[in-house]
C-alpha cells in the first residue's frame, strides 16, 4: 500500500512505494506463475540465501533500500523544503537452469521482467501517482544484462536505477 513521502519516512516509503507497483502481479508477472498472485516469494530487499530450502528459485527481484541525497543550494529560504534525490536500484535476477519448460529461459524470463518494470514505471497513470505520494521526476536508465557464474550457475543480472526528485518539506 502507498503512502506519501513525509520528512519522517525519507527512507522507508520511496522503496515501499515503488515495491507496491512491482509486486502488484498484473504490473510484473512472475514468468513461473503467471500474472496471478501465486504465494511464491519474487520480490526481495536483498540477494537471498539461495541454499535455504524456503528460497523459491529464480527469477526473482531485488528492490536495495532508498539512497537519499538532498541538495543544499536548493533549499527554501527557512531552510524547511529542499530539493531531495531519491535512488532506488532494481536488480533482476534469471537462470537458464530451471525444470521442465523453465530450463534454458533465463533470457526470456529476463525481457519480459524488464519489459514488465519499466513499463510499469513509465506508464502514466502509475508516474502520476507516484508523484501524488511525493516521488516525481523519475528517470529510469537500465543496464546491459550481464551474465554472473554463482554456484556453477550461470545467473542473468540487470540493474535497473530509478530515481526520483521532489521539493519536500523536511522539518516540521
Amino acid at each position: 500500500m502507498m503512502a506519501q513521502v513525509t520528512y519522517a519516512n525519507l527512507f522507508s516509503e520511496p522503496r515501499n512505494n515503488v515495491v507496491s507497483l512491482i509486486s502488484d502481479r498484473s504490473n510484473v508477472a512472475d514468468p513461473l506463475t503467471g500474472s496471478s498472485n501465486g504465494s511464491r516469494k519474487f520480490i526481495y530487499s536483498r540477494f537471498p540465501n539461495i541454499k535455504t530450502t524456503n528460497f523459491k528459485g529464480y527469477p526473482f527481484i531485488v528492490i536495495r533500500s532508498t539512497d537519499l541525497d538532498t541538495e543544499i543550494p536548493e533549499s527554501s529560504a527557512d531552510g524547511g523544503s529542499k530539493m531531495v534525490n531519491f535512488d532506488i536500484e532494481i536488480e533482476v535476477y534469471t537462470s537458464d537452469t530451471g525444470y521442465g519448460d523453465a530450463n534454458g529461459n533465463g533470457l526470456s524470463q529476463m525481457e519480459s521482467i524488464s519489459d514488465d518494470i519499466v513499463e510499469t514505471l513509465m506508464d502514466i497513470t502509475n508516474r502520476k501517482t507516484l508523484r501524488g505520494f511525493g516521488l516525481s521526476l523519475a528517470m529510469i536508465n537500465p543496464t546491459a544484462i550481464s551474465e554472473e557464474v554463482l554456484k556453477q550457475q550461470v545467473l542473468y543480472k540487470r540493474i535497473i536505477p530509478l530515481s526520483f526528485r521532489n521539493k519536500l518539506r523536511v522539518s516540521a
